[in-house]
């Protein structure tokens, strides 16, 4: 009497075909996925930046002595 352990290759071509339609379908929607979130990213370093130049345009503006009393001053 035969032991038979072990896979048939009908067996190992069907797990095959069904590996390649997941990988199919996967593939593309984690590209998309990896797309929208570096688009995500981008915009979040953009806003960043765009908050620490309001932020320091704000305290240059603060600081800064007015023209008008300069000219007083010299006078």
């Amino acid at each position: 009497m035969k032991n038979n352990k072990g896979f048939t290759l009908i067996e190992l071509i069907m797990v095959t075909i069904i590996l390649g339609i997941l990988a199919a379908v996967a593939i593309p929607r984690y590209t998309s996925t990896i797309t929208t979130a570096e688009a995500a990213a981008e915009d979040a370093v953009i806003s960043s930046i765009r908050a620490g130049l309001d932020n320091y345009a704000d305290s240059i503006i603060k600081y800064q002595t007015p023209f008008s009393t300069l000219s007083k001053e010299l006078k």
